[in-house]
């Protein structure tokens, strides 16, 4: 009987560990996607950064109210006549003049600028305003340093502008500081981007 017991309890335990196994798992069935029309991503093509033109001596500029050229500038190695006083007139000690040449368009309805609009900007930051202007109608080709200048100074000072009801030529004279020779300074237009020269 020990036997039949021992067989019994064997059986019995066998029949509980297989209890006690997991059943095998079957996969889980997944969704997949269908196709659809979505375009597949394409590459973004990269931009090159276009190169700023920076205005210079000779080249036309514009803004939404003029089109100005800056023809030339000139270091004076000598004073200046003024009619006023008839005579030549010295630069300010540690100072030269500098005769600045450019013509000037109206694009817009605007047909005068302030004087204190035309400016040279020296490397420091330091406006400087014209101290004589000559102008003349553009009707033919002429050379600006040609044209004689008058003395302006007192046109800043009460808010006097420049006509220009068409295209004209200017000639102005500046005084900058001799530290300023070998430099790199600008000549400013009312509205205009700054023409950049260096004062030789």
């Amino acid at each position: 009987m020990k036997i039949k017991l021992f067989v019994l309890i064997l059986v019995l335990l066998s029949g509980a560990l297989s209890a006690c196994q997991s059943a095998p798992t079957l996969p889980t069935p997944t969704a997949t996607a269908l196709p659809t029309d979505t375009p597949e991503p394409t590459a973004v093509p990269t931009l090159e950064p276009t190169a700023t033109t920076v205005p210079e001596i000779g080249m036309p500029v514009s803004s939404e109210n003029w089109e100005v050229t800056l023809l030339g500038v000139s270091l004076m190695e000598e004073d200046v006549y003024d009619s006023e006083v008839k005579g030549r007139v010295l630069a300010n000690e540690g100072s030269r003049y500098l005769a600045v040449a450019f013509s000037a368009k109206p694009l817009g309805e605007k047909k005068s600028v302030s004087i204190s609009d035309v400016v040279v900007v020296d490397e420091n930051g330091q406006v400087r305003g014209a101290y004589y202007l000559g102008a003349q109608e553009a009707s033919s080709e002429i050379d600006p340093f040609s044209i004689e200048v008058k003395r302006c100074m007192m046109m800043a000072i009460t808010g006097e502008g420049l006509d220009i009801p068409v295209e004209e030529y200017f000639h102005m004279i500046y005084q900058v500081d001799e530290s300023s020779l070998g430099k790199q300074v600008t000549f400013n237009f009312d509205d205009v981007p700054a023409i950049p020269f260096i004062v030789e």
